[in-house]
């Protein structure tokens, strides 16, 4: 199985130290029932399968509160570390103070809106830009054509400005 038929002698010489065994490989997201597992890895295999589908995490969160809630220091250590959201979460749990013992449920709920205001503030700045680059459009058109009366009111009035991205098809 490690392939140490075909090495050089050295190689071939740790042979003696390293067992040769199966590794059962779990792969969360391809499992339909984690009512298989008894213990928290249940609740941690269901995280991680359900980590890729916003939605579906919340859902889960808020169905399984109680027995997330009941995870220990090194339960949730090993969620944290699979969710990929470690250092983010430490630091929300941080900030409450209560490493040990700290709700999973409200760090969670704290994730998913540090998320919005991050996705809110993305669409923003992207919003933002277009707008800029639709101004810059108008500008440079009515440039080009001289008409410098209508972009000084385009300037000054909203309106009269929409009238012109319609007009220009910007």
């Amino acid at each position: 199985m490690l392939g140490f038929d075909n090495c050089p002698e050295e190689a071939g010489a740790i042979r003696d130290f390293i067992p040769n065994y199966k590794i059962n490989l779990v792969t969360p997201q391809s499992m339909e029932d984690m009512s298989v597992f008894r213990t928290c890895l249940q609740q941690i295999f269901s995280m991680v399968k359900y980590n890729s589908d916003k939605t579906l995490l919340y859902q889960y969160v808020k169905e399984n509160r109680e027995a997330l809630g009941s995870l220990t220091g090194n339960e949730l250590n090993a969620l944290l570390a699979l969710l990929g959201e470690q250092k983010r979460l430490e630091a929300i749990m941080k900030n409450h103070g209560e490493k040990e013992g700290m709700d999973v449920c409200r760090a969670i709920d704290e994730l998913i809106e540090d998320g919005k205001k991050e996705g809110e503030m993305k669409g923003q700045m992207k919003g933002q830009m277009k707008g800029e680059e639709r101004v810059r459009k108008l500008n440079l058109l009515l440039m080009a054509e001289k008409r410098y009366d209508d972009l000084e009111r385009a300037s000054k009035d909203k309106e009269y400005r929409r009238q012109l991205f319609d007009t220009f098809g910007i």
